[in-house]
């Protein structure tokens, strides 16, 4: 049977790095295998792809440094000061110029020989628009995500992220200036419940709800829980003051000693000077291990060493790191708001409900306890969260699953009419 021809579009897509340009490369190398794979992405990706496992498929690759190197000698000139709003500007216009070449390039290699079907990964924003939809050719999109704020009950967290620039962006549903994109698309994903409430109204009906983050069941397999006393937590994730570390380390500080709870840190960013802060604090002196940032292929090992993740976030649209440890056959504790909240059920994790500070450091105190006191509790909810990741959550089960919808999407237009949304 003939391969169908896909154009995958993931501007990130890069095996050595985490968070979205980990998802682009999975995309890529779980599809490749059941399809004619056309990769269009960012040169700056092409050296990790090359150390990568070879694809099957083509690479084609696309150039925007010298125009973000203009505009940031633009930006030091006249704007030093607005670094935020330089990074936003730069971003927007390094996406559209990427898009504007993917557009030329598919658009070339569909003369040459006829492409089935452009599947646009990469930007994960919801936001983000494209014209691959002009080409006539069917355009899925995502999943995608975004359009979280940040949980109510944390205003010192919100006006650290900028608040104001989320609500500069909320703006954009006022607008029309997306439903040239989604009208384009002939199926849309979306990774979560906000990014679908973040859609121009006219597209939410007919969005399919699928995370936009997989588990490589190779790399992260089950692995038996640590014997031994006490309770081994680990966060791993950017230093972020939405992901909430200090709330962890706050916590185990006011566990007793005797409980033997300890933490490890594996991440950076700019919590980082708290992390450090907290390391000098009497109460948690040789119970907190800090690891900084560690590659890619690191990660399941720190996650094999763990009894029990927690990500108490308060503003996190993906999730990707609760997969991995579900897949590790550990159970996690997250906030029960945004992403974590959509993939945690209290049949593999806790979810905690939380409307202050005082709230969320009282309900880890509390689920570490529960957790250190019961190791066959850890062992179900382990269990029962591999489970679920084999059931729909590894990355085969997402290659697979988007092969059959590009079929079906190709069946229906044959037919004259479009695919059933599930």
């Amino acid at each position: 049977m003939t391969k169908l021809r896909v154009a995958l579009v993931a501007h990130h897509a890069n095996p050595e790095w985490g968070s979205e340009p980990l998802i682009g490369w999975q995309w890529a190398q779980f599809l490749d295998p059941l399809v004619d794979l056309i990769l269009v992405t960012h040169v700056r990706n092409r050296p990790a792809i090359g150390r990568a496992r070879p694809l099957e498929g083509a690479l084609h690759t696309i150039d925007t440094e010298q125009l973000a190197a203009r505009v940031n000698r633009i930006n030091d000139r006249f704007l030093p000061k607005s670094a935020v709003l330089n990074r936003s500007f730069l971003e927007a216009l390094s996406l559209r110029a990427f898009d504007r070449e993917a557009t030329r390039i598919i658009a070339a290699l569909h003369a040459t020989k006829a492409i089935d079907i452009i599947h646009r990964v990469s930007p994960i924003s919801v936001r983000a628009t494209t014209r691959l939809g002009s080409l006539g050719i069917p355009l899925v999109l995502g999943p995608l995500n975004g359009g979280l704020t940040t949980a109510p009950g944390f205003p010192a967290i919100a006006a650290t992220e900028r608040a104001w620039l989320q609500r500069l962006r909320g703006l954009s549903g006022l607008t029309d200036w997306r439903h040239e994109t989604f009208r384009g698309a002939r199926s849309l994903f979306v990774a979560t419940r906000a990014a679908r409430a973040a859609l121009p109204s006219s597209e939410r009906a007919r969005a399919i709800l699928q995370s936009e983050n997989g588990v490589d069941l190779a790399r992260f397999p089950a692995v038996p829980p640590r014997s031994g006393p006490g309770l081994r937590v680990l966060y791993l994730g950017r230093l972020l003051p939405c992901k909430g570390v200090r709330f962890v380390l706050e916590a185990v500080a006011r566990i007793p000693e005797c409980h033997g709870v300890t933490l490890d840190i594996v991440g950076d960013g700019p919590d980082r000077e708290l992390v450090e802060m907290y390391l000098r604090d009497p109460r948690l002196r040789g119970r907190v291990h800090y690891h900084g940032a560690v590659p890619v292929l690191a990660v399941p090992s720190h996650m094999a060493a763990c009894d029990v993740l927690c990500l108490p976030s308060v503003r996190e649209s993906g999730g990707g790191v609760v997969l991995e440890a579900l897949a590790t056959a550990r159970p996690v504790i997250v906030m029960n708001y945004g992403g974590p909240a959509e993939l945690v059920s209290r049949e593999w994790g806790v979810a905690l409900d939380a409307g202050s500070d005082e709230e969320l450091v009282s309900g880890l105190v509390n689920a570490c306890l529960d957790l250190g006191r019961d190791p066959e509790r850890r062992v179900r909810l382990g269990n029962a969260g591999r489970a679920e990741v084999e059931r729909q959550h590894s990355w085969e089960h997402r290659a697979t699953g988007m092969v059959k919808h590009y079929e079906q999407i190709l069946a229906a237009k044959q037919e004259g009419s479009m695919p059933c949304r599930r």
